[in-house]
């Protein structure tokens, strides 16, 4: 008996994002975050970030070691790796470790949250 399977949606056709319309959807974005005045006690993102990138790795190199087959965007993350290692380096050495109370910070609870 053969497997019923749902028709492949049709691929993404959305439109590309000029300049103009990025600062945009940055500024609507940035303005749907609710700001608070003091720091919270969320998790640090970056540690957080670059533990998930070590894992991916990881699982990924496992599945080539194992010969299993692995999608486009893990082939991309193995082959560009080091080009993802290096922006969360220049951006650890750029930020500051403590975010500007002055500035205030996006509530996690926004759209864009790490949830």
């Amino acid at each position: 008996m053969p497997i019923a399977r749902k028709p492949l949606e049709d691929p993404i056709r959305a439109e590309l994002f000029g300049i103009e319309r990025l600062e945009q959807h940055a500024e609507s974005l940035a303005a749907a975050q609710r700001v608070m005045g003091q720091s919270g006690r969320g998790r640090r993102l970056l540690p957080h970030v670059e533990h998930n990138g070590r894992v991916s790795y990881r699982v990924i190199a496992n599945a080539i070691r194992e010969e299993r087959a692995i999608t486009p965007a893990a082939e991309w993350l193995v082959d560009n790796f080091h080009v993802a290692d290096e922006q969360l380096r220049e951006i650890r050495d750029d930020l500051p470790s403590r975010p500007s109370v002055s500035r205030g910070h996006s509530s996690p609870r926004g759209p864009c949250s790490l949830k």
